[in-house]
């Protein structure tokens, strides 16, 4: 339902000047998402999927069986976490020349090294509009 209710305000308030501020206010920092990412994604995750789910309903992300996606629609950021992968996606305001950069050394700060060797973020953006880029970033088990 509230997937529901986030696409649907997304799409109402797309042409809006009123939502498109409401967007760049909810808009992460890359330290901040990268910080998000490594709290949920590096620690809990490695151990079980089910410890990362709980991890991300207490950062306030509630689950939507529709969709499979845990959706936080008040911040505009939905994870996925399943077996096979752990994923965050959000809005930034962040250029995407440092992006990388920012996301990473914060992710890696918040995991305090703790990352197991071999792995592997997959990063991808979209612009946006409004100053603003969509990212997905990606952790594949």
């Amino acid at each position: 339902m509230k997937a529901l209710a986030l696409l649907t305000a997304l799409a109402i308030c797309g042409s809006s000047a009123a939502s498109a501020e409401a967007l760049r206010k909810n808009a992460m920092t890359a330290e901040a998402a990268g910080r998000l990412f490594a709290s949920i994604c590096y620690g809990p995750y490695q151990t079980s999927v089910e410890a990362a789910q709980i991890k991300a309903q207490r950062k306030g992300f509630d689950y939507d069986a529709a969709s499979g996606l845990f959706v936080n629609a008040r911040k505009d950021r939905q994870m996925r976490i399943n077996s096979q992968r752990c994923a965050l996606r959000f809005l930034t305001r962040t250029p995407v020349t440092e992006l990388l950069v920012r996301f990473s050394d914060a992710s890696m700060q918040a995991a305090k090294g703790n990352i197991p060797m071999g792995t592997r973020v997959g990063i991808g953006t979209e612009n946006a509009g409004n100053g603003l880029t969509r990212v997905a970033a990606r952790l594949d088990k």
